[in-house]
């Protein structure tokens, strides 16, 4: 499909446009297709070598090189299953490769399947879906190149020994000597770049295994985003014959270590460099139709550094190696492992899978090997990687288990393998126990859900221990957005038609194919919706409540006696455009449930704990410290002040702490209050600012008749009488700033907050900006407050949007701005 939509024969934004996917023809993809391309070789002769290698075919293939044929697809199997293979006598001057694609299916084939995520594609990802490569040696071959790393003394405080490892094949039926040479450059080390050589002599046909050690003297870190210099090395190996280059190979590779442990609860945690990790991020997708596109990933991965987040998580989906060389470059954690839901997991044990799969035959077994091996080697070199995990929702039996952990071996690795993203009864014998929680929520919850931590053996997802992949089920993408793929009745149906099931949410068979459960929330807590505008403003607010209390519940339990040791939000990204499971949409306009996890997922910030009525002081750096204040001021909906304070803290890296009981401030709650928090360090910087609107009252939750995504409210908070704020008239500026930002200064010219305060980068014909990174948005200002935000983008920009839940719309001209300027 998508080489389809390349060459014109479909049309993405016809395809994406309502249900239109769901009337394509998908018989024409129940046949094998064939993919065909011509490239001259020019062989040399005796001593050289040349071999075919596939790294992603979905999910079965015949391969034939100039007629004759070189693999057949049961060996060729498996969307991961990359394989090497030696076509010396068959390579040509002019060459023709034919690649026989056979139909997909995810319950038979190991493939790259969607789950519940969205609408499956015609053509259930059939075909050539990563590269196809060509490799020419000499009489000696490398083996891909393995590179580790280890400390003389603890991490940071020594010098650091890498080894560059590889297998070397004599491709000659004679005897043959070589020079092997390994190199390491890169960082400010003084002693770099460092060499070592060694000369071998390798009988006919024979294999050897050589490992080459480098010091590193003063080796610069690799750290998260976060924490610290992204410093990469370069290491290589190379093998020379009679002063000719047989083969060679070099690969990125960071000094960096990574360990887990299991604590008394049987939760994990994860240490980078000696310091504990709190893993925060999300699940990622790729696109539905496997199309890759590495200036998209490099803004979600930007965008995912902006909200904060260390990690992102990728079940199955493993991409292509770009993704890891973005995500080592940027300060990425990544979690790789295979998927759920399908032939992955299709155990004797495993009943969830409907309908009923056939469990694994040899040939499974072989293709989850050349699957494992091909992974392990591309992800090895990685700082970025930060574990793998073998199973998502069930763990691989004993027998896969071996294979997967045995290849993993065999390729170096230096992370931790985890057996499954859930807690059930079985693990393999060969690893430890399962550490990751999996209890939902999938769908929406109310805010103080995540701060509802006791009793723990009937709090699911709540702030404790390691979240794999749970959120609120939230991401509505706004107006310019939604009419690229919703018609005009499927955006009337948002609002008018609550409970139907949409094409764009899940597949109208599982649970997720509606927005009832998000819509009763709306509905209940903040009024029925005027008109899809009313809708849309009042799902944005809801959006980011709910994504900033996952993410601040969590930051601030970091410290507690049962931590919250990590969070994957349950999705980052769509595989389409869609109506929930996203931070951001399809098209890469950030809204609600992105700013509300930015404004939580700030290095240095303070969060209100819904449960306790109680503030956090939360800190991810490691090394800030120091004196700190809060301010705390509560205002009612007339902008008359119910409380003000200021509270004195002193912050300490890495940790988290209840700082302040505001019960006493927020007593005499008889509607709807605005809280808000700022954090300033010692020379009045402020750090964070944070703003609530709080109800008399929090949701009730019915723990007892939770199901594996939901937990019900029996009684809601009751946010109706913000629509009845008096209107707010906000003043905006904007001035172009440095490294090409713009300074966006807000006023409220009124004397009522200004609630919701959005703000949308436009190109001149009023369509919206993407990517765009803003420092704040959907603000909420007090009476007379001033705010400055700031905003970069591409090129386009020319007017600044701003509305907001009771604001008088109005654009600032960037045009007339710069010439002001």
């Amino acid at each position: 499909m998508g080489g389809l939509i390349q060459s014109g024969k479909y049309n993405e934004a016809d395809l994406f446009q309502s249900d239109n996917l769901q009337n394509l023809d998908s018989d024409q993809f129940r046949v094998p297709w064939l993919y065909r391309s011509e490239f001259p070789l020019d062989p040399a002769g005796e001593g050289e070598h040349f071999f075919l290698q596939t790294n992603g075919i979905t999910s079965r293939a015949d391969i034939f090189l100039n007629g004759k044929q070189i693999a057949d697809k049961t060996l060729q199997a498996g969307a991961y299953g990359g394989r090497t293979y030696d076509v010396t006598s068959v390579a040509n001057d002019t060459n023709a490769l034919v690649i026989k694609v056979y139909p997909t299916d995810y319950m038979h084939d190991l493939a790259i399947g969607f789950v519940d995520w969205n609408p499956m594609p015609a053509d259930n990802g059939t075909g050539v879906w990563r590269n196809v490569s060509i490799k020419r040696t000499g009489p000696v071959s490398l083996e891909p190149l393995r590179i580790t790393t280890s400390f003389f003394k603890p991490v940071g405080m020594g010098g650091s020994v890498v080894a560059l490892k590889t297998t070397i094949h004599n491709l000659e039926n004679k005897t043959v000597e070589l020079d092997a040479e390994a190199t390491v450059t890169g960082g400010n080390d003084s002693n770099l770049p460092g060499k070592a050589k060694r000369t071998l002599r390798l009988l006919p046909l024979a294999s050897e295994e050589v490992s080459m050690e480098i010091n590193i003297e003063h080796p610069d870190l690799w750290w998260p985003k976060q924490w610290g210099k992204q410093t990469l090395y370069e290491g290589g190996i190379s093998l020379t014959v009679n002063d000719t280059v047989s083969d060679s190979e070099t690969r990125n590779f960071g000094v960096r270590q990574v360990t887990h442990e299991l604590n008394s609860y049987n939760d994990s945690i994860f240490s980078v460099n000696g310091h504990p990790f709190q893993v925060m991020g999300a699940g990622y997708t790729a696109d539905i139709f496997l199309r890759w596109d590495s200036a998209k990933f490099t803004a979600q991965a930007q965008y995912m550094l902006e909200m904060g987040f260390n990690t992102i998580r990728l079940e199955g989906k493993m991409e292509h190696p770009e993704m890891y060389d973005i995500a080592d470059r940027l300060g990425l954690m990544v979690m790789a492992g295979w998927e759920c839901c399908d032939k992955w997991e299709a155990w004797s044990y495993n009943d969830n899978i409907e309908p009923p799969v056939p469990i694994w035959d040899d040939n499974d077994y072989q293709t989850a090997n050349a699957s494992i091996i091909h992974e392990a080697n591309m992800l090895q070199t990685h700082p970025s990687i930060l574990t793998f995990l073998v199973g998502s929702d069930f763990w691989p039996n004993d027998k896969a288990a071996d294979i997967y952990v045995n290849a993993l071996k065999a390729a170096d690795w230096q992370t931790p393998v985890i057996p499954y993203a859930a807690k059930k009864d079985g693990y393999p014998e060969v690893l430890t126990p399962p550490s990751f929680k999996m209890e939902g929520p999938y769908d929406w919850v109310p805010p103080n859900y995540w701060f509802d931590t006791e009793p723990a053996e009937e709090r699911l997802g709540a702030a404790f221990g390691f979240g794999s992949e749970l959120g609120p089920g939230v991401g509505t993408p706004e107006m310019n957005s939604l009419k690229k793929f919703l018609s005009a009745e499927d955006r009337d149906d948002l609002w008018k038609a609550p409970n139907k099931s949409i094409f764009h949410m899940s597949p109208n068979t599982s649970d997720f194919g509606t927005r009832t459960i998000y819509n009763n929330g709306l509905w209940n807590r903040y009024g029925a919706p005027a008109s899809l505008e009313d809708y849309l403003i009042k799902a944005q607010i809801m959006d980011y409540e709910a994504t900033r209390a996952e993410f601040e519940g969590y930051s601030a339990f970091w410290s507690a006696e049962r931590p919250a040791t990590g969070a994957i939000y349950w999705m980052l990204n769509g595989a389409w455009p869609n109506l929930h499971w996203s931070l951001f949409d399809f098209y890469l306009h950030p809204a609600g449930a992105y700013f509300g996890s930015k404004v939580a997922g700030r290095i240095e910030h303070v969060a209100y704990d819904y449960v306790n009525k109680s503030a956090y002081l939360i800190n991810h750096s490691i090394d800030r410290s120091g004196a700190r204040s809060v301010a705390v001021d509560v205002i009612d909906l007339d902008g008359k002040t119910v409380s003000s304070d200021v509270v004195a803290v002193e912050t300490e890296p890495n940790t988290s702490k209840n700082i302040a009981d505001l019960s006493a401030a927020l007593k005499d709650i008889s509607d709807v209050v605005f809280l808000r928090l700022v954090l300033t360090d010692d020379k009045e910087t402020v750090l964070s600012r944070n703003v609530y609107w709080l109800a008399e009252t929090i949701d009730t939750l019915t723990w007892d008749d939770s199901s594996w995504y939901h937990t019900p409210v029996s009684d809601w908070a009751d946010f109706t009488a913000l629509d009845k704020l008096e209107t707010a008239s906000v003043a905006a500026s904007a001035s172009p700033g440095a490294e090409g930002k713009w300074k966006v200064t807000l006023e409220n010219k009124a004397d009522v907050p200004a609630f919701f305060v959005r703000l949308n980068l436009e190109d001149a014909e009023g369509e919206d900006i993407n990517p765009v990174f803003w420092s704040d948005n959907y603000v909420t200002l007090w009476p007379k407050e001033k705010l400055v935000v700031e905003v970069s983008a591409g090129n386009g920009a020319a007017t600044i949007h701003i509305s907001g839940k009771n604001v008088e719309e109005t654009k600032v001209s960037m045009s007339t701005a710069a010439k002001n300027g």
